[in-house]
């Protein structure tokens, strides 16, 4: 898969094109997604085209592009939105973008897509535009999953609730932190925890402080684990937001190495406790809960 800042010219082939801000790739994406990619019986490679905002991500750049790429794109543009962009009339944008740059026949979106200066354009308007400069417009209805939509909104409100489970739902696959080993305090050690702490990129969208029932993958292998997120406050001192996992059946040293945090269940809320022996004794409980889950 190519990816790309900006629309390419694709003069030389003809394109299928999503438009959207893909924050996670959830189900509802993946329908549009799969509908771009069945486009290549007609000739028609599959292009994705995100507009990254500002701000924290449910996944990464580096997390997202693989799951563009599993789902069939091959040419990813992640679109800024720069003052020409902001400016853009709804025309412009399908005349510039779509018809000359990406030399789209095919585009697919949502039922809530907006575009052009000011979100003027709506789907009606898309349509219309896209007969005007041969475009064939599909509108895809957006996914329910218990009588409400799904969204990126959605999932971080679940996220801040620690409801992963639900959120796994919502995006047809575990939420996942990912990142390089750093050293910590190694306070873990010193209790008979040994742990991994994980640099976790400043804009990634983390869920609320608590312990969770997770999967490490490291390399080709993937272990069950407890990851805790938060201050570790019965610790003394000033803590930032950490996350720290605890692996079951692993007594490797993998620091400066990559891994992909998977949180499965959301244990309890972080809290502060008496002592350090007070301490645990709870993570010995958080361990049997997390090996009744996932074992």
């Amino acid at each position: 898969m190519q990816a790309i800042k900006e629309p390419a010219l694709l003069s030389s082939v003809q394109s299928a094109v999503t438009i959207g801000k893909f924050d996670g790739i959830h189900i509802g994406h993946r329908k549009l997604l799969d509908r771009i990619s069945e486009c290549r019986k007609d000739g028609l490679i599959p292009v994705a085209v995100a507009l990254v905002m500002d701000g924290r991500h449910i996944y990464t750049a580096h997390e997202i592009r693989p799951l563009f790429e599993e789902n069939g794109v091959e040419v990813l543009v992640e679109y800024g939105f720069d003052y020409r962009m902001r400016n853009m009339s709804p025309e412009q944008f399908v005349k510039e973008i779509l018809a000359e740059r990406l030399n789209a026949r095919f585009v697919c979106v949502g039922d809530d897509f907006r575009f052009g200066c000011n979100r003027e354009g709506d789907t009606l308007e898309l349509a219309r535009l896209g007969r005007k400069y041969g475009i064939e417009t599909e509108i895809v209805e957006r996914e329910k999953i218990d009588g409400s939509i799904v969204s990126s909104t959605r999932i971080r409100a679940m996220l801040d609730e620690g409801d992963v489970s639900g959120v796994s739902r919502l995006l047809g696959r575990y939420y996942y932190l990912s990142g390089t080993v750093v050293h910590g305090r190694k306070l873990g050690r010193t209790m008979g925890f040994p742990t991994v702490n994980l640099e976790v990129p400043e804009d990634k969208y983390i869920p609320v402080n608590g312990v969770y029932a997770s999967y490490v993958t490291h390399g080709d292998m993937r272990y069950a684990s407890v990851t805790n997120i938060g201050v570790k406050p019965t610790v003394e001192g000033h803590n930032k937001t950490g996350v720290e996992t605890y692996i079951f059946d692993f007594d490797s040293q993998i620091y400066g190495e990559d891994i992909k945090v998977e949180l499965v269940d959301f244990l309890r809320k972080e809290m502060k406790f008496d002592s350090l022996g007070v301490l645990k004794v709870q993570i010995e409980a958080d361990k049997d809960k997390a090996r009744s889950i996932l074992l």
